[in-house]
């Protein structure tokens, strides 16, 4: 990883190590992972090394998400007051500003 340290992904994970494989844990850790913003594709499957299949190890792989964004958005809507409205809109930001959203 690149653009965010490796923490900001571990954090994420509900799958502990040492801990039983849970289909939910794993499906709730790919949300996370989603939802943080961070990461654009996520790949997360067991390593076929591993000797014990109820324990497995995982391998995760991620796609970063560039940390400077722009948008540009148009669109219509219809009003009460009028029949048809054209909405235009721009957004830039920067994602991790403060150290991966922790304040001390």
């Amino acid at each position: 990883m690149t653009k965010f340290p490796e923490y900001v992904a571990r954090r994420e994970l509900k799958i502990k190590p040492g801990a039983r494989y849970r289909r939910d844990d794993i499906l709730d850790s790919q949300r996370r992972l989603y939802e943080s913003g961070y990461f654009s594709t996520l790949t997360l499957s067991r390593d076929e090394k591993s000797p014990d299949r109820l324990r497995p190890d995982f391998i995760l792989r991620v796609t970063e998400r560039k940390t400077r964004y722009a948008t540009v958005q148009a669109g219509a809507a219809q009003s009460l007051y009028k029949d048809l409205l054209w909405d235009f809109s721009a957004s830039y930001g920067q994602r991790n500003v403060f150290g991966s959203r922790q304040f001390l």
